[in-house]
Order: C-alpha cells, then sequence, then structure tokens
C-alpha cells in the first residue's frame, strides 16, 4: 500500500481539521496495522478497491483478529514458545494481544481510512457502490466489540481514604519518611495535591502554564493546547477532552504562590511558560517536566511504602471523583439531585455533561452505596423475623 493514500489521509481528515499529534500518530499506526494485513494476505487494496472488489466478511473477521497482535518491540520480549502439538512437532511465537482499547481504536481508523480510500479511487459515483462501501465498514467496525477494559473487580485495587492517610505522611515537606530531595518536595507535594484534590488528568497538569492560575480568584483553568509550538516536549502532554474552569482552596492556592516562586530561581524555566518544570540540573534543566518524569514522582511513592504500591497519577483522580460522589450524596440524593451532581462531576473531570464514563470513576462510592443499603435491609428483614408470629 503507498504511503501517498495514508499520508493524504492523515492531512486531510485529521491534521486539517486541527486535531492532534498524538491523533496523527494513532491514524498511521493503524493505517501501518491495515498495511501489514494486507501483505500477509496478499491483498492489492488500491487495485481492489479501484475494482469495486471490497473487503468480505471473513477478510474483516481476519483483519480483526490480525489488529489484535502487539507489534511493537516490547511484544518480543513477552513472546513464548508454545508446543504445536503431538503428531506435528515444532515451536511457534504467541504473539501478546494488545490492549482491548487498542484493538477498538485500531479497527475504528482502519474502517475511517478503507472508506475514505475507496471513495477517493472512485472512478464514478453510484449508488450501488456507496451503499457497498459503507456496509464494508459497518462490518469492520462490527467486529471491534467493547472499548471498555475488562477487569475483574478482585483484581482492582482501589485508593482508600487508609491509604490517602498514608500518602500524607510520605509527601509531608521535611518528613523522614518523603522519598524526595528537599528540593523537589514542594513541586512534587503540588503535582499529587492536584490531581487528588482537583480530579486532573497526568496530561492536564503537565500542560498547565503559570498564566492559567487566578490566585485572586482562586481558581485554574484547563486549556487545550494541542501541538503547542512553545512546548519542546516530544512527547506532549494533552489536555484530552473538554477545557475548564476548577476552583481551588486557599491550600492549594498557596502551595501554587510558593512553586511559582521557587520556579523561576530554576535556570531555563522563565524560558517558557509551562508550570512544572525539571529540577535536575543538565541540558534539560528548567524545561517542561516530562510524563516520563511525572511517572517516576509516582514510581517513587510507590516503592516508599509497600502499601500504596499501586499508586499512580490516574487512580487520584478516581480517589477524587469517589470522595466528591460521597460528599454530593451527603448533600441530598433525590433523582434532581443526582442527575445535578453527575453533571457537576463531569464538568469538573472534563467530561461531556450527560458522560455516562462517570460510573466508573465513583465505582468505590457506588460499593459502598450497595453495602450500606444492603445491610441496612438485612437488618430490618432479621428484626421482622425475630418479631413473635402474633406481631408481624
Amino acid at each position: 500500500m503507498e504511503d501517498d493514500y495514508s499520508s493524504l489521509f492523515v492531512v486531510s481528515t485529521i491534521r486539517n481539521p486541527g486535531l492532534s499529534v498524538a491523533s496523527q500518530e494513532a491514524a498511521l499506526n493503524a493505517v501501518n496495522v491495515l498495511s501489514g494485513f494486507c501483505r500477509h494476505h496478499q491483498i492489492d487494496l488500491a487495485a481492489r478497491l479501484q475494482a469495486g472488489t471490497y473487503l468480505s466478511f471473513l477478510e474483516c473477521e481476519a483483519l480483526s483478529n490480525f489488529a489484535r497482535q502487539s507489534f511493537g518491540a516490547e511484544a518480543k520480549r513477552h513472546q513464548k514458545i508454545v508446543s504445536l502439538g503431538k503428531v506435528r512437532r515444532g515451536y511457534a511465537y504467541a504473539i501478546p494481544a494488545v490492549a482491548r482499547q487498542t484493538h477498538f481504536k485500531r479497527l475504528t481508523h482502519i474502517a475511517d481510512f478503507v472508506e475514505w480510500m475507496a471513495k477517493y479511487l472512485l472512478t464514478h459515483v453510484s449508488t450501488e457502490r456507496m451503499t457497498r462501501i459503507a456496509e464494508m465498514r459497518r462490518e469492520i467496525l462490527r467486529h471491534r466489540g467493547s472499548s471498555a477494559p475488562s477487569r475483574d473487580d478482585f483484581d482492582v485495587k482501589p485508593f482508600t481514604l487508609r491509604h490517602n492517610k498514608i500518602l500524607n505522611d510520605l509527601i509531608a515537606p521535611g518528613s523522614e519518611r518523603n522519598p524526595f530531595s528537599p528540593e523537589l518536595q514542594l513541586r512534587n507535594l503540588l503535582l499529587v495535591e492536584l490531581h487528588r484534590q482537583t480530579g486532573i488528568r497526568r496530561g492536564e497538569a503537565l500542560s498547565i502554564q503559570v498564566r492559567d492560575i487566578d490566585h485572586v480568584k482562586r481558581q485554574i483553568t484547563i486549556r487545550r493546547r494541542h501541538d503547542a509550538s512553545d512546548d519542546p516536549r516530544v512527547d506532549q502532554p494533552v489536555v484530552k477532552t473538554e477545557g475548564r474552569t476548577i476552583p481551588i482552596s486557599v491550600y492549594l492556592t498557596e502551595l501554587l504562590v510558593q512553586y511559582v516562586s521557587q520556579r523561576r530561581t530554576i535556570p531555563g524555566a522563565t524560558k517558557h511558560r509551562y508550570l512544572f518544570v525539571t529540577h535536575k540540573s543538565g541540558p534539560t534543566q528548567g524545561q517542561p517536566m516530562t510524563k516520563a518524569a511525572l511517572k517516576e514522582v509516582f514510581g517513587t511513592l510507590a516503592e516508599a511504602d509497600e502499601r500504596i504500591s499501586h499508586i499512580r497519577a490516574h487512580l487520584l483522580r478516581h480517589f477524587f471523583s469517589n470522595e466528591l460522589a460521597k460528599l454530593q450524596h451527603e448533600q441530598g440524593d433525590d433523582e434532581n439531585s443526582r442527575e445535578l451532581h453527575k453533571r457537576v462531576r463531569n464538568y469538573l473531570a472534563g467530561r461531556k455533561q450527560h458522560s455516562e464514563v462517570d460510573a466508573v470513576y465513583t465505582e468505590l462510592e457506588t460499593k459502598r452505596l450497595a453495602r450500606t443499603t444492603v445491610l441496612a435491609l438485612q437488618d430490618r428483614m432479621a428484626a421482622r423475623q425475630a418479631q413473635p408470629r402474633g406481631e408481624a
């Protein structure tokens, strides 16, 4: 498959509308998977689409199975030798499968590309051709399955108030248990508190600029800055969904003011506007903090106390959502209140107003309410059974 088609597809459908570099890379990676599938099955996709011979049901199914494979360098490290059976002796490599969400996105991009390419190669427009192209697209999309991650409740370790107390002891500035050097303690404390007290994503935290902070109104504005020309990071952190303004407490405001003051003393930090910077001396000192550096901060916390070895930035987003849902439940739980509370949580999380993803982030509070409710019901039933028959 010629690179010209994939490049033209990305430019016309993704780059021109202003989507991020990450979106362009995801689309190109998916097209590369399709290209590998065509080579493996000796399919000349351009010739077939031009002739009006579109992908069949079986080919779409084979494409879906092919797209489940991991093709990265990391996949080779996980390959295992498996037996081919008693009759045929030999070995084969078991290629790891990608996550369900990755498979879902791959097929979505592939369906978009194949539809675009089929229409681009049309020699003449006809209702019959357009109908068959639409059918091929639907067939590819039908094999995506669900984009929701598959997980067992027992395998997911939540971040509870007990874990939160342990974290407090660890990140307290000057604490003997604080795993960070004195010059990093304020920055890393602020990073943890922003994730924990506002529920922002790691990309949103790393995208904050000093001008986004209003210490007078006590608020932070989360802005979309995809492919910002002033961001020197190769893997730019981005705001994935909606921008919004988040109120902050006096405590958070004071931490921000202190860190902005400290930031001015870091060589190179005043050359850009991004809030969080690299403190370590060297060629990257003062440059915007990277996603890898943020991951290292939470990795250090995880290693500092085995009781919170599962901590990561995104887990604090779940913690914030659960604590917010708990507070809202205490404030009122009628039908109108529940709908309003959900909209508030979605707004603060940067999601669409009626997004159902909220249920994933408030799962811990849902389980707590379920436990409280069912125990109350069981106590009521037990009390009725304990009554004399004549009083029932």
